[in-house]
């Protein structure tokens, strides 16, 4: 196993991903609604995830965060070290050192190597390409795409619990009149044309939007439970 830094840039490399499908609308929603500048003081604190305990996601004034707990462990002989590097992996001193050179914290029980990092992240922080509403009880978060184009993230608390969800390419609600297909091609080694990406260009007006939160458009991807001393502390 290549030294434990490889695999998390592989991870965050494949979760910063733009994804090649996506469904993108030509403006911040709900268009009829402004913009916020701040999160409610109500419903900021710590949320953990519900699948992933290790997750935790903070809502701050201005800013949403995720703190991720990055856990591995192996057997001291499946460390491969960088060719440049030189040194006894039965010294339990120096193999810390080496791992830990990204800011983790490994311990050594016998063979048995454990590893730790805090991955830290920002999921949103209100600006000019982050633009923040709220539509009812609900938080529009809207990312604008290089294209210009926006992804448009909702999310809502109900008591200590905290949904984020969004609309997915594979969606049957997408044959809405008020949406755009976007189809690019490749062709393949057989010489026959295949399908590369689908884009879905959204433009719905103040009535479609409504329709769509009825319909529960808006499908949950995350779920997360606020912390119990948050909620003391309200």
């Amino acid at each position: 196993m290549k030294r434990i830094s490889y695999i998390l840039v592989l991870i965050f490399g494949v979760i910063s991903c733009e994804p090649t499908d996506a469904v993108k609308f030509e403006s911040p929603q709900p268009e009829s609604t402004k913009a916020r500048s701040e999160f409610r003081t109500k419903i900021q604190g710590q949320y953990v995830n519900f699948s992933n305990p290790d997750k935790v996601l903070t809502i701050h004034n201005h800013l949403i965060t995720t703190k991720t707990n990055i856990r591995f462990s192996c057997q001291r002989s499946e460390i491969e070290l960088d060719s440049n590097v030189i040194f006894d992996l039965n010294n339990d001193e120096e193999l810390i050192q080496y791992l830990n050179q990204d800011g983790g914290t490994t311990s050594i029980i016998n063979d048995s190597i454990f590893y730790l990092q805090h991955a830290l992240d920002t999921l949103f922080a209100i600006d000019k390409d982050h633009i923040l509403k709220k539509y009812k009880s609900s938080y529009f978060l809207n990312y604008k795409y290089a294209d210009n184009y926006w992804r448009v993230k909702k999310l809502t608390i109900n008591k200590d619990t905290l949904l984020i969800g969004e609309i997915t390419p594979g969606d049957t609600l997408l044959s809405f009149d008020y949406v755009e297909k976007e189809v690019e091609y490749v062709k393949s080694d057989s010489a026959l044309v295949e399908i590369e990406s689908e884009k879905y260009i959204l433009s719905p007006s103040k009535k479609e939007f409504k329709k769509l939160l009825r319909s529960e458009a808006f499908e949950t991807t995350e779920k997360y439970i606020k912390q119990r001393s948050d909620r003391i502390n309200e």
